[in-house]
């Protein structure tokens, strides 16, 4: 009798080891799709605003892509801040359908889902002007809306979208190309009425897609970077790109 409930009681730790070891890999597989539908939302809901781009001739600002530092724990990674100007139906809770939005993407080093309100990896969030009277008065006519005081808000004071991001990035494309106008993150991209400008410089090709880029990280990912591996590591073994390709309008 001992020796049976000596062996029962070894399968019963046995059993509960692999209950156990089952469970995290449940919550781990879990955590990380939630993270990939929170972040599949999101390039819905800016791809959403791209498409719906309030493209005219008028000679004032109505998209630019600039970039930004964001800490990510102990690494600081360089992201695109992406404002536009939209005629989307989103948010017509609280605008009439049809008029124009100011809206601003960006990442910040925080995810309101995480303990605390800070985390090692980063939140994307997003800004949506709907106030019609303010849109016309503050944004529209604007010759760069990065000076707009709308857009250069705390990205932690917006609506938060999605976590466990590490990387942030639009690419715009010429009509018939595969190479982006602009192939660095440090490019700033403008299009208005005066055209497309990359650093400065017209770009006579044009604009006909644009492409965005989400990078979700596992969470085996982030606990190695809080252990101090590198972010280029950790991007390549744990980090998951999400991509959506969208047509623009063109005045």
């Amino acid at each position: 009798m001992l020796v049976a409930f000596a062996v029962g009681a070894l399968l019963l730790v046995s059993l509960a080891s692999i209950i156990s070891g089952s469970m995290a890999v449940s919550r781990k597989s879990t955590n990380s799709l939630i993270a990939y539908n929170a972040a599949t939302a999101a390039l819905d809901l800016i791809g959403t605003d791209l498409e719906s781009l309030v493209a005219t001739r008028q000679p004032f600002e109505y998209l630019q892509i600039t970039n930004e530092a964001v800490a990510n724990g102990t690494n600081t990674i360089t992201v695109a801040k992406l404002m536009l100007l939209t005629s989307s139906a989103n948010d017509s809770t609280t605008n009439t359908s049809g008029l124009t939005r100011a809206v601003m993407y960006r990442l910040a080093a925080q995810d309101v889902l995480k303990s605390g309100g800070t985390n090692i990896t980063c939140g994307i969030f997003r800004f949506c002007e709907t106030n019609a009277g303010t849109v016309f008065t503050n944004y529209l006519g604007q010759t760069n809306l990065a000076t707009v005081s709308g857009f250069s808000q705390a990205a932690t004071n917006d609506d938060y979208l999605a976590g466990s991001i590490i990387d942030f990035q639009v690419r715009l494309y010429p009509p018939g190309s595969q190479t982006p106008i602009n192939t660095s993150v440090t490019n700033v991209v403008s299009m208005g009425g005066a055209g497309v400008t990359v650093d400065s410089t017209t770009n006579s090709a044009g604009v006909a897609t644009a492409e965005i880029m989400l990078t979700v990280l596992e969470d085996a990912g982030e606990k190695m970077l809080k252990n101090g591996k590198s972010l280029d590591y950790v991007r390549q073994k744990y980090g998951h790109t999400l991509t959506r390709k969208v047509m623009l309008r063109t005045p």
